[in-house]
């Protein structure tokens, strides 16, 4: 087992080795040993110490604990190896998974890994009761008996590229009535509604984002100020810190129910550019953490019935342990 795991995560570690192989840092490693060159690669990238710094004491079982203290430290190169390379990872990682936590390397975490996709989704039923005349698009009679009920399902593909980058990709279905009486082959409710690449950078301050997303949201995470539940294709800067953060960004309001229902009453979003910046800043310790205050603008560029132009917006959100205070203008 032993052999298995030095050479496997020697292969590892020497993606990408364009120099001589560096000299042996233990004595009792012979130059026509087996294990020679693997030994040595794992000593020079530091996933391997040995023992009082010049023994490698190779006859010596080792322990999980310490098969694993390997394993995570080649995790940490994993932006250096192949596709093949990564799964090898990944598969000692899952079989020291128990050890590795216990070394404070989260498991959980490895959905972070390069080269996984994780997939997920969700499903809605819904059902809206009103009375009978009150406005639901039903030719004014009211959500009744089957239009009452509507349900949307959507998927969604996140992808690790590399330490920096992921992408994303999703899919997802109009709110359908149950009264609709179309087919279950009939897709024309199926658009993509997520497809952006993230690239982190500066330190990791800086994220550029760029494409489309399925909900437009200004002012704080928790949409103090505008969200829209609309497609929205853009590109967005953003530079975050632990006290302050800045966003700017462009884009274009796309597919969508509430834009596309608002259109065809003249005044929707449905094409309508818009360029935005927000700038926000946090404080607060102890039960305050977490508070934070901000102003956010958007510069429209409207459409023929769209009055909205120049908006803009601030807000304030403290916290006192379980409660909180929010202002929004």
């Amino acid at each position: 087992m032993k052999k298995k795991i030095v050479t496997s995560l020697a292969a590892v570690m020497a993606v990408g080795a364009a120099c001589a192989l560096a000299a042996n840092p233990f004595v009792d490693v012979p130059t026509d040993s087996w294990a020679y060159k693997s030994v040595v690669e794992l000593a020079d990238a530091g996933v391997i110490q040995g023992v009082d710094g010049s023994y490698f004491q190779g006859e010596r079982n080792i322990t999980r604990y310490e098969a694993a203290e390997m394993v995570a430290k080649a995790m940490a190169h994993m932006d250096k190896a192949s596709v093949e390379q990564r799964a090898l990872i990944n598969k000692l990682a899952d079989e020291y998974a128990d050890e590795l936590n216990n070394l404070g390397v989260r498991v959980s975490a490895l959905e972070n890994r390069v080269g996984n996709v994780k997939l997920s989704g969700d499903a809605r039923i819904r059902f809206q009761h009103q009375s009978s005349g009150e406005s639901s698009g039903n030719d004014g009679e009211g959500y009744k008996n089957d239009a009452s009920w509507d349900y949307r399902v959507r998927v969604r593909a996140n992808a690790k590229v590399n330490d920096r980058t992921t992408v994303t990709y999703g899919i997802s279905t109009d709110d359908i009535n149950f009264a609709d009486n179309g087919t279950a082959s009939d897709n024309k409710n199926i658009f993509t509604d997520d497809a952006k690449v993230d690239y982190n950078f500066g330190g990791d301050h800086w994220n550029l984002s760029v494409g489309r997303i399925d909900t437009y949201v200004l002012g704080g995470e928790n949409a103090y100020g505008f969200q829209y539940g609309d497609v929205f294709d853009r590109a967005e800067l953003k530079y975050t810190n632990d006290h302050f953060a800045a966003t700017a960004g462009y884009g274009k309001f796309k597919a969508g129910d509430t834009v596309e229902a608002a259109a065809v009453e003249g005044n929707g979003l449905l094409g309508v550019k818009t360029g935005y910046g927000e700038l926000e800043g946090f404080f607060g310790g102890g039960r305050a953490a977490g508070s934070a205050a901000g102003v956010y603008y958007n510069d429209f560029n409207g459409i023929k019935g769209f009055e909205a132009d120049d908006l803009w917006g601030t807000y304030a959100s403290l916290n006192f342990g379980k409660w909180n205070a929010l202002a929004n203008y």
